[in-house]
């Protein structure tokens, strides 16, 4: 293998100081010190403008001495008045031996270093790495480090005037460190929003598409409803949802059966997207009978021809299960995808088959449709699970049902007795086993007994369990997410820190919610409690005065927190 020819010293990765006035480093082509004169001069305008100065090796691994002056040491030579004198301080950088692979969505902009900075020396520090090709694009260049299972994006890399390297400004040093260029884009991040909602303030200028909701299919073909846009206007193109649940799945199907029907809501959805001013339309229809997967098909195909000829799109959601059989169903797969421009796929409410239902449908959908067509829905509220089946619910009401807290003593409460707080729905005990993170479904959950003794589970997604959902994206190179609720409703999951780093990065951000967060907190307005509240209850010893007195339980899914409130009345016995 021929070796590296030896390359010109770049301006060195610097520790940057606190703004204090303007700052610099040596100039390219300054010549190292060989006349005393001009050696302490340099050293001197080193010592004011710097506070530590780090080196990176570029392309051969090894030591190298460079120059570091603590604060304390700056601030005695000033006072005393006297020549700043810098200690060396060796850091190392060499090839990383072994690198990691590179995931498709990034390209190789500069060799792989591993960085080890001496003990004692902290941020923040100025990183300037040589890219293995120059170039002049500085266009989703980024900064990486390897975690040992993932790429972790650690912010955007500006390039140099020169383009000859590129740095970033850490507040801390990571193990190793890379260039890295995005290639790939995901380039649809569609919304919905629920009628008379806002769209996330943090998501409205970020939507490649709003869908806001409000539209339902008339029995006779008309359309229903209103689209309340927001306010003030957006920019972004706006397709509004029409919508049909499980209840009005008949009355869909009796539509498509008509042809009269069919055509007259074909006009009514044209007419009202004209009228409206609108960019497009959102089809959300999944429970459309298989008997009628030609009608269906002929509405969409259509529906999208009409719109098309006035430069208006169509999104058409489609249901995938665990099962399989996608393409034999109501959806004709081909048909769909040549018609609409986009397909969003509806996994499942049950996470327990979200992985199953992904792998059972996403080769058939991948062989029939574009995968740029290829929209996943987001999941953004709470599913809960009971006898009679799945259901939806927010996030904070979610954690409502977990933060309620009762005594488990009857009353009446006598001063300086001795109760028991208790979560009603995490106590470690029978059917509860507390807030927790599901390791293989990747979502928070928790389970409880209802009134009748059946088990209730309730999975809370939010920006942790969305991250995993966007490695369906990544892996198999969809083009874009539909968020199922992007309203700006609190109690609502926040997917959005999920979300950009994702779109910014091309990789998923696979962290885990902080064990320690889904420990329960009891407390109380007066008295004593003792005993583990990890375990979903504790003692309280009440207070000697009587009166009433609040007891709280605040519990988190690691990303939000909620609490819930009781007031207990403490008397003396005999006391009304």
């Amino acid at each position: 293998m021929p070796e590296t020819p030896p390359a010109p010293v770049p301006e060195p990765p610097r520790r940057v100081r606190p703004p204090e006035g303007p700052g610099g480093g040596m100039p390219p082509g300054v010549p190292q010190p060989g006349s005393r004169g001009l050696g302490i001069l340099m050293l001197l305008i080193i010592a004011a403008l710097l506070v530590a100065v780090v080196i990176v090796l570029f392309f051969e691994p090894g030591l190298i001495d460079t120059s570091f002056n603590t604060d304390n040491e700056r601030l005695e030579n000033n006072e005393a008045e006297t020549d700043a004198v810098l200690s060396t301080v060796s850091f190392e950088a060499q090839l990383m031996q072994q690198a990691p692979p590179i995931p498709d969505v990034l390209g190789v902009a500069s060799p792989i270093y591993e960085l080890r900075v001496p003990q004692g020396h902290v941020g923040p520090f100025e990183f300037t790495l040589r890219l293995t090709t120059p170039t002049q694009d500085a266009r989703n260049l980024g900064a990486y480090t390897w975690n040992g299972e993932d790429w972790i994006r650690l912010g955007d890399a500006a390039l140099s005037s020169d383009g000859l390297s590129a740095g970033i400004v850490l507040s801390e040093a990571p193990d190793n460190l890379a260039i890295l260029r995005r290639l790939q884009f995901r380039d649809v991040i569609a919304g919905r929003v629920p009628r008379g909602e806002e769209p996330q303030s943090i998501l409205a200028g970020s939507l490649t598409i709003l869908h806001p909701d409000g539209w339902q299919p008339g029995a006779d073909g008309s359309l229903l409803g209103l689209v309340d846009l927001p306010a003030p206007a957006i920019a972004q193109n706006v397709w509004p949802t029409v919508y049909a649940d499980q209840d009005q799945a008949e009355l869909v199907n009796d539509i498509l059966a008509s042809d009269d029907l069919r055509r007259q809501h074909i006009a009514n959805i044209q007419h009202a997207i004209q009228s409206g001013q609108h960019n497009g339309v959102d089809i959300h229809y999944l429970n459309v009978s298989p008997a009628l997967r030609s009608q269906f098909t002929s509405f969409i195909s259509e529906l999208a021809d009409r719109l098309h000829r006035d430069d208006r799109g169509v999104s058409v959601h489609i249901p995938i299960n665990a099962s399989g059989g996608i393409g034999e169903g109501a959806y004709d797969l081909s048909q769909l995808g040549a018609s609409a421009d986009f397909i969003v796929i509806e996994p499942p409410l049950d996470p327990t088959v979200f992985q199953a239902s992904i792998q059972a449908s996403l080769p058939t959908l991948l062989q029939r449709i574009e995968s740029n067509k290829l929209l996943l829905s987001l999941p953004s509220n709470a599913v809960v699970r009971t006898s009679t089946g799945f259901s939806e619910i927010s996030q904070r009401d979610a954690l409502g049902i977990a933060s309620m807290l009762s005594i488990r003593e009857p009353g009446p409460y006598l001063p300086g007795s001795r109760v028991t707080l208790q979560g009603n729905s995490i106590m470690l005990d029978n059917l509860s086993g507390g807030i927790r993170w599901d390791n293989v479904n990747r979502v928070v959950t928790f389970t409880y007994p209802d009134q009748t003794g059946a088990a209730v589970t309730i999975w809370i997604h939010n920006r942790f369990s969305a991250a995993f959902h966007l490695t369906v994206v990544s892996d198999w190179e969809l083009g874009g997410i539909y968020i199922g609720n992007a309203s700006a409703n609190p109690a609502n999951a926040n997917l959005w820190p999920a979300i950009a780093a994702f779109f910014e990065s091309g990789i998923p951000d696979l962290r885990l919610p902080n064990a320690i967060l889904f420990d329960p907190i009891f407390s109380v307005e007066a008295g004593d409690l003792s005993g583990s509240s990890g375990s979903g209850w504790q003692f309280w010893d009440l207070p000697a005065e009587s009166g009433d007195y609040r007891a709280q339980l605040v519990v988190s899914d690691g990303d939000v927190r909620v609490g819930h409130v009781i007031t207990v009345p403490v008397r003396p016995e005999g006391s009304e």
